[in-house]
């Protein structure tokens, strides 16, 4: 009864983040061939790698401390321990202010003769710091539907005012920066006042005992972080470094497929990690992470099975023709995605245990791998090397994670999840022969397989269907 309880919890929760999310990832996917049209392809690259970088220097900054305040909100029985928490992390975020100064000096290195890109860099950074902290309160509090629809607010806001910029006004680079905070503008506002937010924020007194504990948390997650980077974004400070920005722009638009998958699976990943960590001490905790691990891989597999199927679409008949190259790109990263979001799961069960430096320790070794594989491939493979760099760190990621968790939770992978594998594995095939007929082929096919392979859940609406127009007549 209570594994049955998670599931239904679990589903709610993800439906919920889900409303906000398909909506806010799908408007943004729908940016993308927009904005590569309306910007340069320099500053597409240039935006590509600020944005990059911001997510690299936030958890620096904030000693990760967002992440201990969801993690022990989830955790509160009343108001007074919500304050406490509140209080006191957002008193680190104000100490980490002095920080910005650093921050400086690393942008004026970084863009060493482009001064304007280090105020736009700045701006972006302290819009995406208080949106983010924001976000993980919400979610520590559980207001799940304000937080999907502060999403909703945030990507409506951020297309409208980067049409007003970029198309009307012509501000190009700078334009779609401010048109991203304006975005995170309104959706501070609305998740401050709906979510009862700027009401907590300082109603607490320092306590240092208890930041103590939350850094003790939190400060073990800066490998992961930084790791988590060195594997995601890395690379394209590498290919900037020794290709140029228009191969990192190149690279960004391969990364954005496969990324819809990653986004989706984020969509579901927010809720297990709730999900994980109220189950710990459940005595059936094996059989439900399991149980939903498969279905896990099943969907997973099934979200990048159509990104594999529809990559051609986009790169023929949508992405300008200066991106044709990432077609290429996107069934390594598409495989590499796999591996990605089933390490992150195994990652919530560590989460769940508040076992952070195993996070940690396990993402250092998947960023060493990254790192080194693409520095030594690179001058043979070029900006392949990126791909399968990437590929090889989630490998590397996935496997190191198994290991060490089947010490203690007793995990398996359903033998029909390899048919799957193998379905895979004849898609890339295709995409690399990249014939007009045969596409369309794989994409009927992909269609009839992902029916297959969700079976017993494609029957429970069609039953569905049925009983509601039976009631009908």
């Amino acid at each position: 009864m209570e594994m049955e309880r998670r599931k239904k919890l679990l589903a709610k929760n993800t439906i919920i983040l889900a409303l906000g999310n398909i909506c806010t990832k799908g408007i943004m996917f729908i940016m993308t061939p927009l904005l590569t049209r309306w910007l340069p392809t320099e500053d597409y690259g240039a935006f590509d790698l600020m944005t990059t970088y911001v997510s690299l220097v936030i958890p620096l900054v904030t000693l990760d401390i967002g992440e201990a305040a969801f993690r022990f909100l989830l955790d509160c029985k009343c108001d007074e321990e919500r304050n406490t928490i509140i209080g006191n992390t957002t008193k680190i975020y104000i100490l980490g202010i002095p920080i910005i100064g650093v921050l400086l000096a690393f942008a004026t290195v970084l863009f060493p003769n482009k001064k304007y890109y280090i105020f736009l860099f700045m701006i972006i950074f302290g819009g995406e710091l208080v949106y983010e902290y924001f976000t993980m309160l919400l979610r520590g509090v559980k207001k799940l539907n304000i937080y999907a629809m502060a999403s909703i607010i945030y990507v409506f806001v951020m297309a409208v005012s980067a049409f007003i910029y970029i198309k009307v006004l012509d501000w190009q680079l700078a334009g779609i920066i401010i048109a991203y905070v304006t975005g995170y503008f309104f959706s501070i506002i609305y998740m401050g006042v709906a979510g009862d937010l700027f009401d907590h924020l300082f109603q607490s007194k320092l306590d240092l005992k208890i930041i103590k504990r939350f850094l003790a948390y939190s400060v073990p997650l800066l490998p992961n972080a930084l790791s988590w980077w060195v594997v995601n974004v890395s690379d394209r400070t590498i290919i900037s470094a020794v290709l140029g920005t228009s191969y990192n722009a190149v690279y960004a638009i391969a990364c954005k497929i496969p990324n819809l998958a990653q986004s989706l699976f984020g969509v579901f990943h927010l809720s297990w990690i709730q999900s994980a960590s109220e189950s710990v001490g459940d005595t059936d905790r094996d059989a439900f992470y399991n149980d939903i691990m498969n279905k896990v891989v099943k969907i997973v597999c099934s979200l990048v099975s159509c990104m594999l199927a529809t990559n051609f679409i986009f790169f023929e008949f949508i992405f300008p023709v200066e991106y044709r190259m990432g077609y290429y790109l996107v069934p390594i990263l598409s495989l590499a995605i796999i591996f990605s979001m089933l390490a992150q799961f195994l990652g919530g069960i560590y989460i769940a245990k508040k076992n952070t430096k195993k996070n940690g320790i396990t993402t250092s070794v998947a960023a060493i791998a990254n790192i080194t594989s693409h520095l030594l491939m690179i001058r043979f493979t070029g900006i392949y090397a990126a791909a399968l760099s990437t590929l090889l760190s989630y490998v590397v990621l996935f496997i190191a994670r198994i290991l060490d968790i089947q010490k203690k939770n007793k995990l398996y992978f359903e033998r029909k999840n390899l048919v799957i594998l193998f379905f895979l594995v004849y898609q890339v095939a295709v995409s690399y022969l990249n014939l007009l007929w045969l596409n369309y082929v794989d994409l009927l096919l992909t269609c009839l397989f992902i029916i297959w392979c969700n079976r017993d859940f494609s029957q429970k609406i069609v039953r569905k269907i049925i009983m509601k127009f039976g009631d009908g007549i």
